[in-house]
């Protein structure tokens, strides 16, 4: 039996895809309300290389409202101005919110929000990445202070904070806000949002040139509101980064010792208001 190159290939081409792109299909039981058809993400996040994030979801129910919110979070680097005690040591057993707690913005954010009533929204997880155990906490601020200071304002400040304490004793800090990308003018070649059969499509506002496309400045903040949402309701969002500006003090390479982990992705969720289920998180290098 003569043996078909081109499905040679095929094998060839998907064994190379499969390395370089992380692919999530959840398998939902159908009684949930909400269904992730879809997650895919790159490992890892490098300067000058084009990376796809695909995520789309399908309504098992009717819903008044559907909110989806996208946020990005990057490694910093934390300088000894940066902290409260630049002495301190963390052990394997210890709360990952004492890494924030360490933090001066962060300690004199919660501060001042405790006193007006506010309080963060706060995730915790445990999870395993390369080969080592990792608790994780999660504290997003961007929900309320977007409901009292308007969300145009609130999107402008990095008001989602996170850290991670790995099975070694090896603490990592994290900041983010609403977003699909961190500095999307200058990383995000194309954006696809689409409910339906109903598609929008952005790009660069330097490279727009048919009326087909939309100038990336006029698309949504990582923020999506739906109103009136039907049973088997389908909602994707595709976009493609090619990364060239990079935050401020990211951390773009480990410390010895310390695992990979560059750039986290989240993901939430809001039926009629209430969070569906836990957040994705989206671990990457």
């Amino acid at each position: 039996m003569r043996f078909d190159r081109r499905v040679f290939g095929l094998m060839v081409v998907s064994l190379v895809l499969s390395t370089l792109t992380v692919l999530t299909i959840a398998r939902e039981r159908v009684d949930k309300p909400l269904q992730i058809l879809r997650n895919e993400y790159p490992s890892s996040v490098v300067g000058n290389m084009k990376a796809t994030f695909s995520f789309s979801v399908m309504t098992r129910e009717r819903f008044e409202d559907l909110l989806l919110r996208f946020s990005m979070l990057t490694q910093k680097t934390l300088r000894p101005e940066d902290v409260i005690d630049p002495n301190r040591q963390f052990d394997a057993t210890e709360d990952p919110e004492e890494v924030l707690g360490n933090v001066i913005k962060i300690d004199w954010l919660k501060n001042q929000t405790e006193v007006l009533g506010i309080e963060p929204e706060v995730f915790n997880y445990t999870f395993r990445y390369q080969d080592t155990g990792c608790r994780m906490v999660l504290w997003d601020y961007g929900g309320i202070l977007e409901s009292l200071s308007g969300q145009q304002l609130a999107l402008r400040a990095p008001l989602l904070y996170g850290a991670i304490i790995d099975d070694n004793g090896e603490e990592y800090y994290l900041e983010g806000e609403s977003g699909f990308f961190f500095i999307p003018q200058s990383n995000i070649v194309s954006l696809s949002i689409a409910r339906n059969t109903n598609q929008t499509g952005y790009i660069p506002d330097d490279e727009v040139r048919a009326e087909s496309k939309l100038p990336l400045s006029e698309a949504p903040k990582g923020v999506l509101n739906y109103k009136g949402v039907e049973k088997d309701d389908t909602f994707a969002v595709v976009f493609t980064v090619d990364p060239q500006v990079f935050p401020a003090s990211f951390a773009s390479s480990p410390p010895s010792g310390k695992i990979d982990i560059s750039v986290v992705q989240l993901i939430r969720a809001y039926l009629d208001g209430v969070l569906f289920d836990q957040p994705i998180i989206n671990v990457m290098e």
